[in-house]
């Protein structure tokens, strides 16, 4: 075998770090996204108004309790 042959590349491959962005990195891609036209819009956590909205329905009204006649 000559010299000149390739050696073949290990077939493990270096792990890659996962993307961890701090506070100031985020901080600035948001101005940066911002000054370029784009628009954020606040996304709100569906469970916590479902929550809410059955809390509320399920609390008996005084005007129901009387039209139900207890």
């Amino acid at each position: 075998m000559s010299p000149s042959i390739i050696k073949k590349r290990s077939r493990r491959s270096k792990k890659s770090t996962s993307f961890q962005p701090n506070e100031d990195f985020i901080r600035q891609a948001t101005e940066d996204f911002i000054k370029q036209g784009g628009k954020i819009t606040r996304i709100v956590d569906v469970r916590e108004q479902y929550e809410d909205f059955l809390a509320y329905r399920e609390a008996s009204n005084p005007a129901d309790e009387f039209l139900l006649g207890n």
